[in-house]
């Protein structure tokens, strides 16, 4: 209802009925928290990397499969596999030079020997060189005594051939000086045969 002053100003009153609307009841735990208002901030939440991972995970069973990581997975696994091979491939390696060692340690072994058998053949040989020149020289002296022999019984065929001769001097004088000399020639080519022998003898051991 207004109501008309006397100045002519009209103020309006508004009579309100009484409130039809039922009361709301706030409860105790609404009150207690504030009014549903928190006193505090909100704090953000922080997701560990097991969280993160399983979210992931999670995510991507939703969306279907992501090719990046299955291809990240399959290198992965590809890699796993070359590293088992290479871990083979070493440990075959490994096991073929210890089966090699023996062989190689054989080889020098026989090189070792070989050189050892080399060096005596070489001082064999040189040995044999030298004895050969021994030889020669013994050789050269039995010719040389043999025609000393040769000479000396000529020289008793032309005594025995002037045996008839009155001026020539006793025959014992003459004999006496080359029976001597021939019986040394003989004495010397006995040694010298002798001595072939049993350089021969030894050599054929040696051999």
């Amino acid at each position: 209802m207004s109501d008309v002053s006397g100045d002519g100003d009209a103020t309006a009153s508004i009579t309100q009925p009484a409130s039809s609307y039922p009361s709301l009841k706030v409860s105790a735990s609404y009150k207690e928290s504030g009014g549903g208002k928190s006193s505090s901030k909100r704090r953000p939440v922080k997701l560990s990397l097991d969280d993160a991972a399983a979210e992931n995970e999670f995510i991507t069973q939703l969306h279907g499969s992501d090719p990046v990581k299955v291809e990240l997975n399959r290198l992965e696994n590809e890699v796993r596999d070359k590293d088992r091979e290479l871990g083979e491939a070493h440990a075959e390696i490994k096991a073929l030079k210890l089966s090699e060692r023996p062989r190689e340690k054989a080889v020098e072994e026989l090189t070792e020997e070989l050189a050892k058998l080399d060096e005596k053949l070489k001082l064999t040989e040189s040995i044999l060189q030298s004895k050969n020149l021994e030889i020669e020289k013994i050789n050269e002296e039995k010719k040389a005594s043999m025609a000393a022999q040769f000479a000396a019984e000529a020289t008793l065929r032309r005594v025995h051939a002037a045996q008839k001769d009155d001026d020539m001097p006793p025959i014992e004088a003459i004999l006496a000086p080359l029976e001597a000399e021939l019986k040394l020639a003989r004495s010397e080519s006995c040694w010298m045969k002798q001595l072939n022998q049993e350089y021969t003898v030894s050599m054929s051991f040696k051999i």
